[in-house]
């Protein structure tokens, strides 16, 4: 059956268990129509079973055809010896034959004795021939065996001697199976054998063969070049963020091998919960903040850490600190924050360990990449920066290159278009977008083009997947010889499980993602450049200048996407085409300048830049005004002094015109980026740290979670809150304003718990038939790595399943309450509400019709103390900044671990007119937003804040007012 047919085997395979307990002769229903089900019906399926397919695995035998480690490690090793010691290899292979040849003889030599014996009828003794025959038999099987014999000894010595190459194909084997795991990602990630084995080679054949006595050296780095090689290789076809979850599974699986760590150890690390707490004399702590869920959590460890809850009873306030981030005296710490004795002996995977169980996530993103750092080597930390020059090689007319397209990739066709026009003439280009319509222009430009030597981009072909056959088919048609040596193909597509893995696995595959670190931005914009354009401009040390500070700008712009919203309110597309065309468009510039014999207008370029090309996209007013703040540092006469800092770290300099190669500067920037490089503080490396470690969480989850008990799943659910009767309102209030607000949210929270309550019915269901349904497979992986499902949320939040579930019981005990208070708006929580628009509109409209002031001309203003018309709000959070002695201030980042500040009670007050500075208070704008999710959806309103900090540092900076996280 072929991949689309896994809907009717579903069918088929829950049928076909039903009528197995039934006589034969029974009608079997499938697609449609009644099959008489025969008693010696058999049905048998090949299929690659790495895909989700939980939900048959009840319902069918599996035989895992798959290449056991042993003998992919065999197969490696061949491979290793025959290129290492091709003589050794040689004298195997003549031994194995041999060894061969004589078992066959043998086993023929005995089944011939067998059959003499067998057909002689009379006495063995009397019958000549029979004995001449049998010692004539003996003597060559004695023969033989004195030969197996001495092939035996040759074969023990040969492979005494390839023993030492074994720990090199045991890491390819163990490199290749890890890789393997990608599929189910993405199918186009992935990897034949054969694949693998040319990388293995390629690493082989960078370096002649060592003699003998130094082979130990040389195997430690040719297991080196091999790790860096293949992440390499694998690295440039994943998503960036995905690269360091892929680093963390080659790191940990190393480490295995050579004995480090556990498999045990690892599997805990893919998901805790799957290790029941274990029985400890140490007594709980009876302090408070010590929940059932911490303790369980260190019973846990210390089934594979003995002494870890003795450790955690004689250091209290250390822990608290890591589990509740608290401050110190002294500080926050960098890094693992325990300094007990036991902690001190604690093993860097170890540590990762304890901060996969709890603890801030941002301490165990910083884990990760010091774990992966100190065990692979930093530059596993490096951009991997898409060299299409450096492809172009690799590729060839019979081997395509791959685009796999991600949201905001970089511009595929202009890349390719650039260099195709370097290297052919522009009618030897083609572009051809695959559609339903386009086929068969398609079939006709790629049959011209592999004849004539022509480039051919076919953009798309995930919108017509069912035709990739086909163009296989069309790759196949002609011989090597009758295909131009000319000829490329360029590929892009989305993923799609359609695509052919036979098509796939013969091309060079990239993924265009665009890079969100602004060192591979700063790379990917020189590698791929031209250095000409510099001399077709008339003012050239001038365009030099500029054009660093827009690579700059480019760079910052893509590097504070990753920061996510708050950085930009909106998620924007800007390519590698919109900074090429701006370098056009200012070179033009220039040499219009320079034939007026005019100064340069900065402020024209700033305007150019901003308002036009990269402001032509930006639809939110905030991030117009972020964009002109950005430009005004990189398009500016000071630009032209070599000690022009971009930032506040002196390593963002402007490299001096010739006294250093670019490529040298672009190799010593930090791999990592502070949030101070994008305009923001350094609080917001936690939230990122913590965003990445739920996605390196998520990801190890759905590589490789060990099983999980459905019971345990059932469990994670908890208790489900009862629903919010509103029908012991008041009658008046349900028909007013404040009433409809009221039904919109009870009806939102109510909706929540049904869901919630019919999934835990479903998994209780299914936990007591021992049988997934199809549909609960993705809820109960979500489940089991401690997310929350999608079916269940019916409104926005990015929480974990523990945090949203107290969240949920939060809310609704707020409405219950709220009910009983006849929902008074003098004292409310905003984050209770999903749409805290409403409520907002009401207030004011209240406020506006007491003062007798037209609602437009009111402001909302925060202030310390309660004064008439104003209202309090509970839990409202400051994003980005924090509220101190009344001011709005930087958030200290050495004394918060958060993002955040969370301000249990503030006063709001509408006012009339514009609120003005005075007695020393400065009043500024600031946005809020119902969730950090700071879009034109979530917006609420503007408030006025008192603050220290200017319009352009809460612009920069992202600082925001939020209702509920």
């Amino acid at each position: 059956p072929t991949r689309d047919a896994h809907l009717n085997l579903d069918q088929l395979f829950f049928t076909y268990n039903f009528c197995c307990a039934q006589k034969p002769g029974d009608i079997l229903n499938f697609g449609g129509k009644d099959v008489t089900y025969p008693a010696a019906f058999r049905l048998y399926v090949t299929t690659p079973f790495n895909v989700s397919v939980v939900h048959l695995r009840s319902r069918v035998n599996v035989i895992d055809f798959t290449l056991t480690s042993a003998a992919l490690t065999e197969i490696f090793l061949n491979q290793i010896v025959k290129h290492e010691r091709s003589d050794i290899q040689q004298q195997r292979d003549a031994v194995m034959d041999r060894l061969g040849a004589d078992r066959e003889e043998k086993r023929d030599l005995e089944a011939k004795t067998v059959q003499l014996l067998v057909s002689n009828t009379g006495p063995l003794v009397q019958d000549e021939i029979f004995v001449n025959e049998i010692y004539s038999t003996r003597l060559i099987l004695n023969t033989i065996d004195k030969r197996l014999t001495a092939s035996m000894e040759a074969h023990i010595k040969t492979a005494a001697i390839c023993e030492p190459y074994r720990p090199l194909a045991t890491r390819a084997s163990l490199l290749y199976q890890r890789i393997k795991e990608l599929f189910k990602l993405n199918p186009l990630y992935e990897i034949s054998l054969s694949q693998f084995s040319e990388q293995l080679q390629a690493v082989l054949s960078k370096t002649s063969p060592a003699n003998s006595n130094k082979s130990g050296g040389r195997i430690n780095v040719l297991m080196r070049d091999l790790n860096t090689t293949v992440y390499t290789h694998m690295g440039s076809i994943l998503k960036e963020q995905d690269r360091i979850v892929l680093a963390l599974m080659l790191a940990g699986k190393i480490q295995t091998q050579m004995g480090d760590i556990t498999e045990t150890e690892w599997a805990y690390l893919i998901n805790p919960h799957a290790v029941q707490p274990k029985h400890v004399a140490e007594d709980r702590p009876r302090d408070e903040w010590v929940t059932d869920d911490i303790w369980n959590g260190i019973t846990r460890l210390e089934r594979m850490y003995t002494g870890m809850t003795e450790s955690f009873v004689k250091h209290l306030t250390e822990w608290r600190v890591l589990l509740h981030m608290e401050a110190s005296n002294s500080g926050i710490p960098n890094g693992f924050p325990l300094t007990g004795e036991f902690e001190k002996k604690l093993t860097d995977f170890q540590k990762l360990a304890i901060l996969r169980t709890f603890g801030r996530p941002s301490f165990f993103y910083e884990q990760v990449l010091e774990y992966v750092n100190k065990t692979l080597g930093p530059h596993f930390l490096d951009p991997l920066v898409p060299y299409l020059e450096k492809l172009l090689p690799q590729s060839s007319k019979l081997v395509p290159i791959i685009f796999i397209l991600e949201e905001n990739g970089f511009d595929v066709v202009s890349l390719v278009s650039r260099f195709a026009f370097s290297r052919q003439s522009r009618d030897r280009f083609s572009v051809v977008s695959i559609s339903d319509a386009t086929l068969d222009i398609a079939d006709q430009v790629l049959r011209t083009g592999m004849k004539d030597g022509h480039w051919i981009l076919l953009e798309n072909c995930h919108l017509s997947v069912e035709w990739l056959p086909q163009l296989e088919g069309i790759l196949n048609s002609l011989t090597e010889d009758e295909i131009s040596a000319d000829f490329r193909l360029f590929i892009t597509t989305k993923t799609c499980r359609e695509f052919p893995s036979t098509l796939a696995q013969r091309c060079i595959r990239l993924s265009n993602d665009n890079m969100s670190n602004f060192k591979g931005q700063m790379i990917f914009q020189y590698s791929n450049s031209d250095d000409q354009i510099f001399n077709a401009c008339k003012r050239p040390m001038l365009f030099k200048k500029l054009n660093f500070g827009l690579n700059f700008f480019h760079g910052v712009l893509c590097a504070r996407k990753k920061y996510g919203r708050g950085a930009w309110n909106e998620d924007y597309l800007w390519t590698n085409a919109d900074q090429a065309l701006v370098i056009e468009r200012v070179k033009q510039y220039l040499n219009m300048m320079d034939d007026k014999n005019e100064e340069v207008s900065y402020k024209a370029l700033q305007y150019l830049v901003s308002e036009i090309f990269y402001g032509g996209q930006v639809s939110d007013r905030r991030d117009r005004m972020r964009l002109r703040y950005f430009i005004s540092d990189f398009f500016t006469p000071q630009i032209l002094d070599d000690k022009y800092n971009f930032t506040t770290q002196d390593i963002y300099l402007y490299p001096p015109d010739g006294s250093i190669n670019i490529d040298y500067y672009l190799g010593k920037l930090p791999s990592i980026d502070l949030p101070e490089l994008v305009g923001l503080t350094p609080a917001w490396k936690g939230a990122y740290y913590g965003r990445q470690a739920k996605h390196v969480k998520d990801l190890l989850g759905r590589l490789g979670t060990p099983p999980v008990k459905l019971v345990n799943v059932v469990e994670l659910v908890g208790d489900v809150p009862t629903p919010i009767d509103v029908s012991r309102t008041d009658f008046k209030l349900k028909d007013g304003i404040l009433g409809a607000i009221l039904d919109q949210e009870c009806q939102i929270l109510n909706s929540t718990i049904f869901k919630l309550e019919s999934l835990k019915k479903d998994l209780v269901l299914a936990n007591s038939n021992f049988m997934i349904a199809k549909e609960m497979g993705p809820i109960i992986d979500v489940l089991s790595n401690g997310m929350t499902p999608s079916q269940v949320k019916m409104y926005p939040s990015s929480m974990d399943l523990d945090d949203w579930l107290q969240d949920l019981h939060k809310r609704v005990q707020f409405f219950k309450n709220w009910i009983k208070k006849k929902c008074s708006t003098a004292n409310i929580w905003l984050g209770a509400f999903a749409y805290p628009n409403a409520i907002f509109t009401l207030i004011m409209r209240t406020v506006s019709k007491s003062i007798s002031a037209d609602i437009e001309a009111l402001t909302l203003c925060l202030e310390m103390t309660e004064e008439p018309n104003s209202f309090t709000i509970e839990n409202l959070i400051v994003y980005g900044a924090q509220f101190d002695n009344g001011r709005l201030k930087e958030l200290d980042s050495r004394v918060s671990h958060a993002q955040h500040q969370v301000i249990s009670k503030i006063s709001c007050k509408p006012w009339k007119g514009t609120k003005t500075n005075s007695n020393g208070i400065t009043w500024t704008t600031v946005p809020m937003y119902r969730s950090s999710a700071t879009n034109i959806e979530s917006f609420v309103t503007l408030i006025k804040v008192p603050s220290e900090l200017t319009e352009k540092q809460i612009s920069l900076q992202g600082i925001s007012i939020l209702t509920n996280l």
